[in-house]
């Protein structure tokens, strides 16, 4: 940790009854200890520099989804408790909002396995365990910080044009894991930098080709809700986890990525400073937001990503009482049978 030494004096913002509950343990006290004192110590120190004052709990579970289960949301959910579980990721910790009479805390949900080396200083994979705990207590700070300039409207439903208000929690959603990652990067580790760039290249890499194919079904099947999910799904996920990388590198202030890393990026490399700045002008005003509206700019840049594929979106405009659209123009790339197809049409004045 590339910290003052001083550090250690500064008062935690961790509350002094927060409790880490380890679930499905194994018999094995002294593992069981040196884990629990290893996670709160980390905490304590995290409290030093992130708000955490609405931690409500940690939950630490050899088996992740009992875990996750025996948290109290306070209210009801299908959704919250989910995590991602795909061939290419596993989700080994989650941060779950969660209502304690009026106010809104978090409670922080941790995979015991992924935490094996929290108390092996020695261990090559100390530092990159440590900023996974950190990582997730970035997200209490987050939550902090949105508590604090739009209190009384965290889980509450969007009152607006619905497409907006997706493509605005989208755009939450990738704001808050460079937030995270930002702030968990006192804790750096070359094998965090690495992982991050290779998840974010990996879930980049044929973005559009992934889209072009929903929209080429979308032809066919003409659920417009369904396409509109697939492709902004796709897109958005991509921009996710190129925010991971970008909040860890600016947090290390290291600057803007190199071209060669630029590259990297496959069809999102375009937009890669466009993003960066955005997340960045975020971070720069977090605690002046009015809602969801502080994403305005990384919504704009998420919505030319889309334009890009072949989504067009026309957001609503209250001036005119207009609601969003979203059209799927005619292209080569988006239709069955391709430049065939296109040139067939155009010749038909069917374009």
């Amino acid at each position: 940790m590339n910290e003052d030494a001083s550090i250690e004096e500064m008062p935690t913002s961790v509350p002094a009854n927060t409790q880490i509950r380890l679930i499905g343990v194994p018999d094995d006290q002294a593992l069981l200890s040196k884990m629990g004192e290893a996670i709160g110590y980390i905490t304590r120190n995290c409290g030093r520099y992130m708000d955490l004052s609405l931690l409500d709990g940690i939950t630490v579970g050899w088996n992740y989804d009992e875990a996750l289960q025996a948290v109290d949301l306070g209210y009801e959910s299908s959704v919250a408790k989910s995590y991602t579980n795909t061939a290419d990721l596993i989700g080994v910790a989650k941060t779950l909002r969660v209502r304690r009479g009026d106010a809104i805390k978090a409670h922080v949900v941790y995979n015991a396995n992924a935490l094996s080396y929290v108390s092996d200083h020695e261990h090559p994979n100390f530092l990159p365990t440590v900023n996974l705990v950190a990582h997730e207590l970035g997200h209490v700070c987050a939550i902090a910080w949105f508590d604090q300039h739009s209190p009384g409207i965290m889980l509450e439903p969007y009152k607006g044009d619905w497409l907006r208000g997706q493509l605005l929690d989208a755009a939450h959603t990738c704001w808050e894991e460079y937030a995270a990652c930002r702030l968990a990067s006192v804790f750096h580790h070359p094998i965090v930098e690495e992982e991050l760039l290779k998840t974010a290249t990996k879930q980049s890499s044929g973005v559009f080709a992934k889209a072009h194919a929903f929209i080429k079904a979308y032809r066919f099947h003409g659920d417009l809700h369904k396409a509109i999910f697939e492709v902004s799904s796709v897109v958005l996920n991509a921009v996710k986890y190129l925010s991971y990388y970008l909040g860890h590198i600016n947090g290390l202030n290291s600057g803007s990525i190199s071209l060669a890393e630029n590259e990297a990026f496959g069809d999102l490399s375009p937009f890669v400073e466009d993003i960066q700045r955005e997340l960045e002008n975020a971070w720069n005003t977090r605690c002046e937001w009015d809602g969801l509206n502080g994403l305005n700019g990384l919504l704009n840049v998420t919505m030319d990503i889309l334009s890009t594929t072949g989504m067009v979106v026309t957001l609503d405009n209250k001036e005119d009482g207009q609601l969003s659209r979203v059209d799927f123009p005619f292209s080569p790339q988006t239709l069955p049978g391709g430049e065939d197809t296109y040139r067939l049409m155009k010749k038909q004045n069917l374009l």
